[in-house]
């Protein structure tokens, strides 16, 4: 019985795969204001970023080559908030992009 339970438990734990969706929206902005005139502060220097994986939202081919699909506007969640900000006088609007990638995570 002890040998039962011990490779239930053995099976149990093993790694489960499911595929999930994600769903990304990017929102890209610019204040209209004087840097100078923010209170905001900020470090001196910025840590090294590694942008080895990074992939381009403008290539659709590097997009498709890592899985991702740019879904169409109809399909965006954010199209209201994007009109408020394109609306705002402080903020300039630079793009949008809606991407949606299936991943298979391991639990």
């Amino acid at each position: 019985m002890k040998k039962l339970i011990f490779l239930l438990l053995c099976t149990l734990s093993l790694p489960t795969k499911a595929e999930r969706w994600f769903d990304v929206e990017v929102i890209v902005f610019k204040r209209n204001q004087d840097p100078a005139s923010v209170t905001e502060k900020w470090p001196e220097t910025q840590p090294n970023i590694n942008l080895s994986n990074a992939v381009s939202v403008f290539d659709a081919t590097s997009l498709q080559a890592q899985g991702l699909t740019l879904l169409p506007q109809s399909q965006w969640k954010l199209n209201s908030e994007y009109q408020k900000l394109a609306n705002h006088a402080a903020l300039s609007l630079w793009f949008m992009w809606h991407g949606a990638k299936t991943m298979v995570v391991v639990a």
